[in-house]
Parts: C-alpha cells; sequence; structure tokens
C-alpha cells in the first residue's frame, strides 16, 4: 500500500532546451515572432492585434467582441458556410477570442495545408464582409449568451470585481458589454472598429512548427497585401488607486453557493520583484498544496479548491482570491482568507520558499508542451515588452530570490486595509451574517448594473 503521508523525494529536474525563437520585421512592416519546431508536420499561427475591449467607445461597450464575432461570417469570395467548409477540408482549426487588450485570429494546420490554411485567414483580416443578416444573427447570440451569464454566480462575482476595482478605468467594462449597449451597437460600428483597429502597425504574426522565417516571409508577401496602414497610436486614460477595504455583494437569489473574490490593486508585471511575488503566491494560494487551499479545502472542508493569483494587463494589475463555498460558510471562509494574509504577512519560513522554488522550477518545462503554449509564451515576451533571454533565465532567477524579498512581497502586496470583497450569492441569506466581520455598510451591486445597463 502506498503511504500518502509520507512525501516522495523530490528528483532532479531533466535537462530541458528552450525552443529558439525569431524575431523579424516583414517586408509590409508585419512584425513577426517565430520558433522552428520540424519535428512534426504541424504549425500553429496566431494575430495578434493590439486592441480589444479597451478601444470599445462609451456606451457600445460588447463592439470589440461583436466585432470579432462577425469578421469571420463571411470574408473574400467566401460565406460563413464556406469558409467553415473550406478549414474542415484542410483540417485546419480556426478560432477568434476577444480579451481587454487585444484580440487573437488562430489558426492550427498540417504542414501540407499551410499554404492554403493562410490564404484563408488573408482573407478574414483583409476581407471581411460585414453582411448585415450575418451582423444581427451574431448580435442575437451574443445577448443569448450575455442572458446566460446573468445566471451565472461565476460571472458575476467576476464582473463585480472588475467593476470595483478598476472603476475609472476601461478596465472596469466587461468584454461582452451589457444589453443596452449591445442594443446600441450597429453593422457600421463594426467596420469603423475593423477600421481603426486592424492596421498593420497595430498586429503581430506569431509562429510556430515545421515553418521558418523564409516561409512566413514567403506567406506575407503572397497574401497579406492589402492590410491598412496607420500612424494612429490610441491612448487610454485611466486613474486607478486602491481604496478601503469594502464590502459588496451580487444578489444570486436562492443560490446554495456563494462566489467569493477578495482582492486589490497590486505592482504592475514589470514593476518590483515579479519572481518574489510569483514564490510569495505560490505559497499563499498559487497551489495545491498551497496555505488557503490546505486550509479551506482540506482542513475545513468547505470547497473543492481555493486559489490566489496576480493577473497582469499592461500597465495594471490585481492580486485576486476566488473560491466557491456553501452560502452558510461564506463567512466563516472569508474570516479564514483575512486569516491567512495576516499569517503570510508575519512569516515565510524558507522550507515554504525552497518547496515554491522546486514547484515553479520543475513546472517550467509544461509551459512549452504544445504549439499554443510556445504562441502563449512568446505573446507574453511581446506584451509586458520583456527582454529576449527571459525563459533563458527564468530558473536562475526564481532560484535567486531570497527569503526577505519573499517576505517583502508579502508586505507589499497583501495589504489587508485595501482588499475589495465580492460576493455573488443569496443576499437574504447573507446579509446579516455581515456584522461578525465589519461594521461597515455591506455594498449591493444589482445584477442589472452588470448585465443591462452601461
Amino acid at each position: 500500500m502506498l503511504n500518502r503521508e509520507i512525501v516522495p523525494a523530490s528528483g532532479k529536474l531533466d535537462s530541458f532546451l528552450l525552443p529558439k525563437m525569431f524575431f523579424f520585421t516583414a517586408d509590409n512592416g508585419l512584425k513577426v515572432s517565430a520558433v522552428n519546431k520540424p519535428k512534426l508536420p504541424i504549425v500553429q499561427l496566431d494575430f495578434i492585434i493590439f486592441s480589444g475591449s479597451n478601444s470599445d467607445p462609451e456606451n457600445k461597450y460588447g463592439l470589440a467582441n461583436l466585432t470579432s464575432m462577425v469578421i469571420d461570417e463571411g470574408a473574400g469570395e467566401y460565406s460563413s458556410l464556406q469558409l467553415a467548409e473550406e478549414f474542415e477540408k484542410l483540417g485546419s482549426f480556426f478560432s477568434i477570442e476577444t480579451h481587454v487588450e487585444f484580440i487573437k485570429l488562430s489558426l492550427f494546420t498540417l504542414k501540407e495545408n499551410v499554404d492554403r490554411s493562410f490564404e484563408l485567414i488573408s482573407k478574414i483580416i483583409q476581407f471581411p464582409q460585414f453582411n448585415e443578416s450575418d451582423f444581427q444573427r451574431e448580435k442575437n447570440k451574443a445577448t443569448t449568451s450575455l442572458l446566460r451569464l446573468s445566471d451565472e454566480s461565476q460571472y458575476l462575482a467576476d464582473a463585480a470585481f472588475d467593476k470595483v476595482l478598476y472603476a475609472n478605468s476601461y478596465l472596469q467594462f466587461p468584454k461582452f458589454g451589457t444589453l443596452a449597449s449591445l442594443n446600441n451597437i450597429t453593422i457600421t460600428d463594426c467596420k469603423n472598429y475593423y477600421k481603426q483597429n486592424f492596421f498593420i502597425q497595430n498586429m503581430h504574426l506569431i509562429a510556430t512548427g515545421d515553418i521558418d522565417s523564409s516561409e512566413i516571409k514567403g506567406l506575407v508577401g503572397k497574401y497579406l497585401n492589402n492590410i491598412n496602414s496607420s500612424d494612429e497610436k490610441v491612448t487610454h486614460n485611466q486613474n486607478l488607486r486602491n481604496n478601503k477595504s469594502s464590502f459588496f455583494v451580487i444578489d444570486k437569489e436562492d443560490s446554495v453557493q456563494s462566489e467569493i473574490r477578495i482582492g486589490r490593486l497590486s505592482t504592475p508585471r514589470n514593476e518590483g520583484n515579479h519572481f518574489a511575488r510569483s514564490i510569495m503566491n505560490t505559497i499563499l494560494g498559487g497551489s495545491f498544496v498551497s496555505r488557503i487551499n490546505i486550509n479551506l479545502r482540506e482542513e475545513k472542508g468547505f470547497t473543492y479548491g481555493a486559489h490566489s493569483s496576480f493577473f497582469y494587463y499592461q500597465n495594471a494589475s490585481n492580486f485576486v482570491v476566488s473560491t466557491a463555498v456553501e452560502t452558510k460558510n461564506t463567512i466563516q471562509t472569508i474570516k479564514e482568507i483575512f486569516k491567512e494574509f495576516e499569517s503570510i504577512r508575519l512569516s515565510i519560513s524558507k522550507e515554504e520558499i525552497d518547496i515554491a522554488k522546486s514547484y515553479l522550477i520543475k513546472l517550467f518545462p509544461s509551459m512549452f508542451e504544445s504549439y499554443e503554449q510556445i504562441n502563449n509564451n512568446v505573446f507574453n515576451l511581446i506584451y509586458f515588452a520583456l527582454p529576449g533571454d527571459y525563459y533563458d533565465n527564468y530558473i536562475k532567477n526564481i532560484e535567486s530570490v531570497s527569503v526577505d524579498e519573499v517576505q517583502s512581497a508579502a508586505s507589499d502586496e497583501i495589504i489587508i486595509n485595501d482588499m475589495q470583497v465580492i460576493i455573488a450569492g443569496d443576499k437574504k441569506n447573507l446579509i446579516d451574517s455581515f456584522s461578525s466581520i465589519t461594521k461597515d455598510k455591506v455594498n449591493i451591486i444589482e445584477k442589472e448594473e452588470l448585465i443591462e445597463k452601461c
């Protein structure tokens, strides 16, 4: 029988060679990052548009997401159905994702079909049809999705968390928009969004697989000669600051669970000691054996899982603890999380730090297992303007973090008086319980503010 009370001895990390990355600019001005991996005859291509819902006009939130939904509904000489059939015949997978600060068009294809697949995606990028009938269909789908999300406690908690932390910033608005803002959007708005954001200086191509730089240059030169060009640089004003700790409830009537988010604004990605923050978070709530998860899952049995993380935008970030518990355990869960905040500010042992370092170092090779993961890591270099040798020095930078630096990260980031507490749950079974943890008034955020109104 395996004795699960005995932790297995840690083995030595096998040698791991990072994939070689190449960076260049194509003749048409498109910036390209590439990783040549010829072992398998497959290619992953990601076109990044460095605009997302952050470029949505006021009262038309959700425009970027809706534009991305419409852009592949017919392109060039192909209808939506014909495009899907062409990709299917090739065995290629095409998808579009909209984020707050970027849109990603992804293509996964066999090497033998990369030319034809590239031609198809180039038509989507350069010649979207923007038909009124397609727009209305996708707009109805977006509205239906938003109505579905209005019944999901997880979405309500996340949307309210962003609204509270990122007030006075474009980051407060959900990328899906609201029912009112979606209603304001027309097909002309989508066309204008496309013209204003899909230009060559605002794009970056990331390629991984059985393809080299000369082949990429050839494909770009062959198929991408009709992308708009612009010198315009969009800037976004924001006035971010932490506020005194407050409590917020989004009423999810008759819900048997509470979705809990506790967090604050934190240090941007490229400021301070990122590696010390990562180690500290791993100890606090960033791994299965973290303090918060052991407390709430293993000891208290309140939840299937609880975790903490730092979420980074280009020029902003936040720290957050997330979990879901039965309604009756909501207040005690919040108390336990704040106990863990107080504890980690007071003391972190060298043993905990060594275990966290080992965890992060041994996890590192798995970050490059799939072609999609490789592209995502290359994207991080671009998105956060990291040095080209960032991944080469990753393990060394983890190993070099001192105990004092990790403790300082806890002191700098886990500031209890700044923590905002957001709960999506049954208000009538929660509201009277808050007197045991706060004397302040509990703020109520109506679902209509997150789903219906601008």
